[in-house]
């Protein structure tokens, strides 16, 4: 998506259909901020379209440089019946890494 006419400055974009067992499913969510940009990227679904695994990057921006980085997520889901199981959370730029689930 384009500011003000289709030549404009961008200022999002998405992508879909990239990985396998994700057709038709997101790949991935820019916003361009100043130049600057935020992703949120899928990195894996399941057999049954489940999203196994996120990875956001926060850009350097003038006053959130502590926010800047990688963070990410994994997903597993509970055989048969699909229920999210378990999630684990990290960030890249730090060793803190969190789980909540069995």
């Amino acid at each position: 998506m384009r500011q003000d006419s289709p030549s404009g400055p961008l200022r999002a974009e998405w992508a879909y259909d990239a990985l396998p067992g994700g057709l038709g499913l997101p790949r991935s969510s820019t916003r361009v901020d100043n130049g600057l940009r935020y992703v949120s990227e899928t990195t894996g679904y399941d057999t049954v379209g489940h999203p196994t695994g996120v990875k956001v990057t926060i850009p350097s921006a003038p006053g959130e440089e502590k926010l800047a980085g990688e963070y990410t997520t994994n997903s597993s889901f509970t055989a048969g019946v699909g229920l999210l199981d378990k999630v684990t959370y990290s960030r890249s730029w730090t060793t803190d890494t969190r789980s909540s689930g069995s």
